[in-house]
């Protein structure tokens, strides 16, 4: 059940909390999760209307098929969900960040045939190093002013290809390096009967989708709607 691990100290982000810690934060208020501001509206109210019925969702009832009626944007999955607020209150003495590329898990993978195992299992670990040595390269935004730094004493801790038996093998392995591995093995796999699209595939919003939130950013701008105002949740 071989293993490649990394391991290394940061500088922030357990909860601890204390009194004084909690008394000082205690002005300051914050939503634990992102909201987006798409202004949606309750239907009963002056706001966005939307239709459900045997054919799903539209602007207007006749698109949403028969026994299409009236409902939230958020009964569509399309209003915002109310957040959690809590005083602010956390900090640390320090965090630590591990990453597992499991290869007991890559095996239990199967793609119909051996060549063809193989080569997928490549690919998948190849494209695991790549993210991970990239998001190194790249850094840590947990959330709004709050960076995870790799600790100044401690230094990058390098790969460590970690076995059944609990011994460990460093593994002196960059970020190029991985490049490198990754675009062979998409070629063995590419080889072994694996398709890949030339091209990014691009996921457009359909044209209801887009009418429903620029009817209700132009609400929202005319002060009708908004998360105080019958926002949805």
């Amino acid at each position: 059940t071989d293993t490649v691990a990394i391991s290394y100290l940061a500088e922030v982000v357990v909860p601890h909390h204390t009194p004084d810690i909690q008394s000082l934060a205690a002005p300051s208020r914050e939503s634990l999760f992102p909201v987006i501001h798409c202004g949606f509206r309750e239907s009963d109210g002056p706001g966005v209307e939307v239709y459900k019925g045997e054919d799903g969702w539209d602007v207007a009832s006749q698109g949403a098929g028969k026994g299409a009626k009236k409902v939230r944007p958020s009964e569509i999955n399309h209003g915002n969900i109310a957040p959690t607020v809590m005083p602010l209150g956390v900090t640390c003495d320090y965090a630590e960040h591990m990453a597992v590329v499991g290869f007991a898990g890559l095996r239990r993978l199967g793609f119909g045939g051996a060549e063809r195992n193989a080569a997928g299992r490549t690919l998948l670990a190849a494209l695991g190093l790549v993210a991970l040595l990239e998001q190194d390269s790249r850094g840590y935004a947990l959330r709004s002013r709050c960076e995870l730094t790799i600790d100044e004493g401690a230094g990058v801790v390098p790969l460590e290809l970690v076995r059944f038996d609990g011994t460990t093998e460093p593994l002196a392995v960059n970020a190029s390096q991985a490049r490198q591995l990754y675009s062979g093995a998409l070629a063995a796999a590419k080889k072994a009967g694996f398709g890949f699209p030339d091209k990014p595939i691009r996921l457009l919003p359909q044209d209801k989708l887009v009418a429903i939130v620029r009817e209700s950013q132009t609400r929202a701008l005319a002060g009708e709607g908004g998360e105080s105002d019958g926002a949805t949740g």
